[in-house]
């Protein structure tokens, strides 16, 4: 009994080792497109302190919806990886259990 669950313990362990990595990930790349537009807005509003006289609003607009991007990649991306690590992590509890149904008593 006790083997049975070490080698189940050690399975589930090799198993989600980077599951966490990619959790963690997975939480950061909002905050990696929210500072990506951070950075961009900094970047116009830079320009418009040089330009201030030529400034019209299309530039306003085009550069505003350019430092949006990061944003909306980091979103999407997050999303994306919402979806994968739940099914990395489902695909990895259930090969424990099928391990457990297999692995019998002696």
């Amino acid at each position: 009994m006790r083997l049975r669950e070490d080698l189940l313990s050690e399975l589930s362990t090799s198993l989600t080792h980077n599951l966490l990595i990619i959790q963690v990930l997975i939480a950061v790349l909002p905050l990696l497109g929210l500072l990506g537009t951070v950075s961009g807005m900094i970047s116009v509003f830079d320009v418009f302190n040089v330009l201030l006289a030529q400034v019209t609003q299309r530039g306003v607009a085009a550069g505003i919806s350019q430092t949006l991007l990061p944003t909306t990649v980091g979103l999407v991306s997050s999303l994306i990886g919402l979806f994968f690590g739940s099914d990395l992590n489902h695909r990895a509890t259930s090969m424990v259990d099928q391990s457990r149904d297999l692995l019998t008593y002696s």
